[in-house]
């Protein structure tokens, strides 16, 4: 058993960096699609990645040295199909006239190995059927997919860092996963009865994607600034080229992009700049009427040149906003206050006809 647990074991040391990795372009994704990250939708996913690494370094791992490797001379490949069979009846002691033998020919590797492998692959199939709405033939070719790539993994020398293949291609591990795949495809309306369905899910995420969260302002916040940095940076090598006398001011050319970015642009697009429109946000008026230029000046130069370079600004806000009991929702920001400007949400509301007729699980965020 120290075999598997060690390809799992480094599944979940490698599963948080992958992990943090995804975050970001997941939740830019759910924003855009959605308008929100529900809690349950992101403990779906996160687990079917965390799933998908156990099976990969299941199919991997350990690994050999390479050495050792290179002194096999044994078979790579595996094409007869039903060997497993012929293995179990060979290497068991199972007598069919003998009930004492069945506990220990089903404790043998030889038959363990086969249930690994129709085990492997059957919360695969039901991943397919119940998130992804796979049916039974999509679900089974892409568990044989899956498997056969597994196999060419192998055979490959883990894609040429071996100098033959350190595990046997084996066809009956293709037929074992793909009925491993049918197998979770058949068990998933068992777990449809414990869980809201993958539109109910989706119908949970357009509801809480009608609000604007701080998280998801933040999300535009940094898309904004990244475009930012990698616009300057192209300025900064293409300028001097073009124009070697040029001085670069820092203090200018920050006041320019705030100007250019957040006021021109959201100006001539109603609302939007690149990464507000990414994550269907849209800066309007009061009652919703589109802001003067004005309002996009008073408000970007607020928040840009006064509230984020004074962060202690941010906090006595807050002190005044207790000791004059400001309740208002969605609460505003002091920018978004003076400006009399605020954030909404672009995501389509789900009509309420639909709310009557559909069960709509209401889920934390």
């Amino acid at each position: 058993m120290e075999a598997y647990w060690i390809p799992i074991r480094t599944a979940l040391a490698v599963f948080p960096l992958l992990a943090a990795f995804l975050t970001f372009p997941y939740m830019i994704v759910q924003y855009r699609r959605y308008g929100a990250i529900p809690l349950l939708r992101t403990v779906i996913l996160y687990s079917f990645l965390l799933y998908l690494l156990c099976m990969y370094f299941l199919v991997i791992l350990p690994l050999p040295p390479v050495d050792e490797v290179a002194r096999q001379t044994g078979p790579s490949v595996q094409l007869l199909p039903f060997q497993f069979v012929r293995d179990f009846l060979r290497e068991t002691k199972l007598d069919i006239m003998n009930p004492g033998t069945y506990l220990t020919a089903l404790t043998q590797n030889c038959f363990l190995q086969v249930i690994c492998n129709i085990f492997m692959f059957l919360p695969f199939g039901i991943y397919l059927r119940y998130y992804f709405r796979c049916g039974l033939v999509k679900t089974i070719w892409i568990s044989l997919l899956v498997s056969l790539f597994f196999e060419f993994t192998q055979l490959s020398g883990l894609y040429g860092i071996y100098p033959r293949g350190y595990r046997l291609f084996d066809v009956d591990d293709l037929m074992l996963n793909t009925w491993g795949g049918m197998l979770g495809y058949a068990a998933a309306p068992l777990l449809l009865r414990l869980l809201p369905s993958r539109e109910q899910l989706d119908q949970n995420a357009y509801l809480k994607g009608r609000i604007v969260t701080c998280c998801r302002r933040f999300a535009a916040f940094l898309l904004d600034w990244l475009l930012i940095g990698i616009l300057l940076i192209l300025c900064m090598i293409a300028v001097p080229l073009l124009i070697p006398a040029l001085v670069v001011v820092p203090g200018f050319v920050y006041a320019f992009v705030i100007a250019g970015y957040f006021i021109l642009i959201p100006w001539a697009t109603d609302g939007y700049t690149p990464g507000k429109w990414v994550c269907r946000i849209r800066i309007t008026g009061r009652n919703e009427r589109k802001p003067a230029l004005y309002q996009y000046a008073l408000r970007s130069g607020l928040l840009y040149f006064v509230l984020i370079p004074l962060p202690i600004i941010w906090f006595c806000g807050y002190i005044f906003d207790v000791c004059t009991g400001y309740r208002e929702k969605p609460r505003l920001l002091l920018h978004e206050r003076i400006s009399r400007t605020e954030c909404v949400s672009t995501v389509g509301a789900i009509s309420k006809q639909k709310q009557k007729n559909e069960k709509i699980w209401l889920l934390p965020a």
